[in-house]
């Protein structure tokens, strides 16, 4: 565990605090708002979703491969179990989740096509990914992986588009 994962664990609630009441929280509310089923939620961070679940949902499983940031994650009155895990290597069966949730994980992914790939086989055929990234001028080729360096640019628009192909049975929502 680093000192610097420590600081920005520490601090990012501050930081993105503004971001927040600027409209990031009505777009989690609204992304989240018919969930239903089985929910595995990536990279969750310090919780900033959980509020926004509604209730009746099975299960959420929050995959979280920073320690300093899952120790932040709260209680929450939701059925929620955390698991140390990247994005890019999932310890679940394949088809195993109804629903899966990205909040502002894709750029801190060092191949985000991975963990697209990884996402799409722990969902179930008529499943469905929920997302908001950062928004930015990118093309398919750094979603694909082929330009790990700009993927803090994944627009959602992008990401939706190549999810949507990924799975044309199921709904890729992104929000932006």
């Amino acid at each position: 565990m680093s000192l610097w994962g420590r600081i920005f664990a520490a601090g990012y609630d501050k930081f993105m605090a503004e971001t927040e009441e600027a409209g990031l929280a009505r777009h989690r509310e609204q992304l989240l708002a018919d969930v239903r089923g089985r929910v595995l939620e990536i990279g969750g961070g310090t919780g900033a979703n959980l509020p926004h679940y509604p209730r009746g949902i099975a299960e959420i499983v929050i995959t979280e491969p920073e320690a300093p940031m899952a120790r932040r994650l709260p209680a929450h009155a939701l059925p929620a179990r955390v698991v140390s895990a990247p994005a890019e290597k999932l310890p679940f069966e394949d088809a195993s989740f109804d629903v899966a949730v990205s909040t502002l994980v894709l750029c801190t992914v060092g191949v985000p096509a991975l963990a697209l790939a990884e996402i799409h086989r722990v969902l179930k055929p008529d499943g469905q990914l929920l997302f908001i990234e950062h928004s930015g001028q990118t093309t398919a080729e750094s979603l694909a992986g082929k330009t790990g360096s700009t993927a803090c640019s994944v627009a959602s628009a992008t990401a939706a588009t190549a999810t949507a192909a990924r799975w044309p049975a199921s709904r890729a929502r992104g929000s932006r």
